[in-house]
């Protein structure tokens, strides 16, 4: 049963970071859309997410690792034949960070068939996301894989190898897409003529700047920015290896999103398609946003 007195000095501080984001996110979507049954039940599922996977040793899902991929795995083939209209990417993300743990716990992640398996497994996944054209969230992974190969320990060599090979699928994805192209055409056009801030429009950061000014800004620059430090701080005082990469990847996938939003409200970045985490109130996805971070919380408390 989830106790906040007992959880550890960072957990705490963690959850009042997370719950602070999520009020904010709650706040905007009912002076935007009102008070609504779906809502409210939203939030509530949320916070039961994040309270519930707080409790659950964070070790039960390295057991379940495998099954977890494949429901996301499947999710996403469903969806690039339109028959699962209602995608959870947040999902997705979580099981392959949840079996990139388990590998790298499991196996030797310097060796070559390891690596290999692990980019077997990101690539499962990235695909079928470009099919149904969710590049950016292909991005993310493929930056967090690379940090956590770097951080492992894998050679140089192989990480560059593996970054080119990536981005040659990347680029040839977007060669093949007429309105990537046309989207990159006029993002350029956008930052030559210094006109980019106009490309924000529609991220719910750039409407936050809009309607609530500088402080609210600022306020959620610090919330992210105090989660990317108490996560690393989880990350380096965490003994276990499943553990500690499990950590390192949530804490990674939650601040290199909220990132890469924030580059592109603003306009530097020609993407769309991802939340902000906690603040986006976008049902499933904050959902499991809540639960990926009871996940760290979990961690924070069992760090042995």
């Amino acid at each position: 049963m989830f106790n906040f007195f007992n959880l550890s000095k960072s957990a705490k501080q963690l959850f009042i970071t997370v719950t602070i984001m999520a009020f904010i996110g709650i706040i905007v979507s009912f002076m935007s859309n009102g008070i609504t049954v779906n809502n409210i039940s939203i939030f509530i599922c949320g916070f039961l997410a994040i309270l519930i996977c707080s409790c659950i040793n964070y070790q039960f899902y390295k057991k379940y690792s495998a099954l977890i991929f494949c429901i996301a795995f499947i999710s996403l083939i469903l969806a690039v034949f339109k028959l699962n209209p209602v995608i959870s990417m947040a999902f997705v993300i979580l099981a392959f960070v949840i079996m990139l743990a388990n590998l790298v716990q499991k196996e030797d992640i310097k060796q070559s068939k390891t690596i290999f398996k692990i980019l077997g497994l990101y690539l499962l996944l990235a695909l079928p996301m470009l099919a149904i054209q969710n590049f950016s969230t292909a991005v993310l992974m493929f930056i967090v894989l690379i940090i956590v190969l770097f951080v492992t320990g894998v050679k140089k060599k192989t990480i560059a190898t593996i970054l080119t090979a990536i981005v040659l699928i990347f680029v040839f994805e977007i060669l093949i897409m007429p309105y990537r192209i046309y989207r990159l055409k006029h993002y350029f056009e956008s930052l030559i003529s210094f006109d980019f801030m106009n490309t924000g429009a529609g991220f719910i950061l750039f409407d936050l700047f809009n309607k609530f000014g500088i402080v609210l800004y600022i306020l959620i620059f610090l919330c992210f920015g105090y989660f990317l430090y108490k996560g690393f701080k989880i990350y380096s005082n965490t003994n276990n290896v499943f553990g500690k990469i499990l950590a390192l990847s949530i804490t990674l996938v939650i601040s290199l999103q909220a990132v890469l939003h924030i580059l592109a409200s603003v306009g530097i970045l020609p993407i769309k398609m991802l939340n902000l985490p906690f603040i986006s109130f976008d049902g499933i996805n904050f959902i499991i946003e809540m639960a990926t971070a009871g996940i760290l919380i979990n961690v924070s408390n069992n760090k042995k």
